[in-house]
């Protein structure tokens, strides 16, 4: 509760000598990322740089218990927007109706501006742009030539490693052989090695 200037978290009436105390200058509202990352909301805070949280509930005791929008849903949506032009709700698509759906300004915008290869389709386009699809060739085949060439090393090594790998167990077999052959006893007497 916000009571005289002072800001009572448990709600009992603030008073002077309680924890929070008295919450003096302004109070900020602005964007913060949630733990996670993935979410924006709006917090309020008591400095103008957003860093310093003020305590929970002082927007609600300043605000006649109205909750601060935001709070717990994210201010950006992670779905789909449409493209599609949306309906006239007031005149029931009166004025709408002579000409056909188009893009949504937004929708427009992005696409002049992102970069495009129209080039290989079918039809009659005057005005098709090509700005891209150099770019978009290099990223296609700098991706397939880059792969393969970094694994060369690599598969070298492992190759040079198994081929001496194998060559040193061959050896250290015949080693081993050759060893066990001349302790033989020909007395018939069980050596102990």
């Amino acid at each position: 509760q916000y009571n005289n200037g002072y800001y009572d978290a448990n709600g009992q009436g603030g008073q002077e000598d309680e924890d929070v105390g008295e919450i003096s200058g302004e109070l900020y509202v602005g964007p913060f990322c949630s733990k996670n990352g993935r979410k924006i909301h709006l917090g309020v805070f008591l400095e103008e740089t957003c860093s310093v949280e003020a305590p929970n509930g002082i927007y609600e005791a300043t605000h006649y218990g109205d909750s601060l929008p935001y709070a717990k849903k994210s201010i950006v949506s992670s779905g789909c927007l449409s493209c599609k032009e949306p309906k006239e709700v007031d005149y029931q698509n009166y004025y709408d109706q002579q000409d056909a759906d188009e893009a949504t300004e937004v929708c427009t915008t992005l696409y002049e501006m992102a970069g495009k290869c129209e080039e290989g389709l079918d039809g009659y386009y005057p005005n098709r742009d090509v700005t891209g699809c150099s770019f978009i060739k290099d990223l296609k085949s700098s991706s397939l030539v880059s792969m393969p060439s970094a694994n060369v090393p690599a598969k070298v090594f492992a190759g040079i490693f198994a081929v001496t790998t194998l060559a040193l167990a061959g050896v250290s077999m015949t080693l081993f052989k050759r060893n066990r052959r001349q302790n033989v006893s020909l007395a018939g007497e069980p050596i102990i090695s």
